[in-house]
């Protein structure tokens, strides 16, 4: 019985994982992160009872590290021009859902305000601060 409740726990977790990579591929073609969160979710729950996954996560981890470096490089003007355009994105994009009835345009500002989220993140490397605030939570 314990088996079979752990084959099915695998069978679970790898199931949702293709599903997630799937997603990943149908909405890639969108604007802004697309699929990046759902491809590296799936990864990540893929990589719990696949070897596979787990060394192409940890080369995506690697890689992208180097591609945020190269993007939002150290200095204070590229700094300050991504915080500053982030900012107007989603401030743009929030006033635009408030004030609008159309549908495409509520999808647009809300891939706009993700999008400005994502770089807002990822400038001053707030998404690695905020990784290992959540890491060290996690193993206290």
């Amino acid at each position: 019985m314990r088996n079979a409740k752990k084959a099915s726990k695998r069978i679970a977790i790898d199931i949702a994982g293709y599903t997630l990579l799937t997603l990943s591929a149908l909405v890639g073609w969108l604007p802004g992160p697309g699929g990046f969160p759902l491809f590296f979710a799936g990864l990540g729950l893929l990589s719990i009872n696949n070897n596979w996954a787990k060394r192409l996560l940890s080369f995506s981890k690697t890689k992208g590290e180097s591609f945020i470096d190269i993007f939002f490089p150290d200095k204070p003007v590229f700094k300050w021009g991504y915080d500053i355009v982030g900012t107007v994105f989603f401030t743009s994009g929030l006033v635009l859902i408030l004030t609008t009835d159309s549908r495409f345009l509520s999808l647009f500002a809300t891939v706009m305000m993700a999008s400005s989220f994502w770089v807002l993140l990822a400038n001053r490397n707030r998404l690695k601060k905020l990784s290992a605030f959540l890491y060290s939570k996690k193993n206290r």
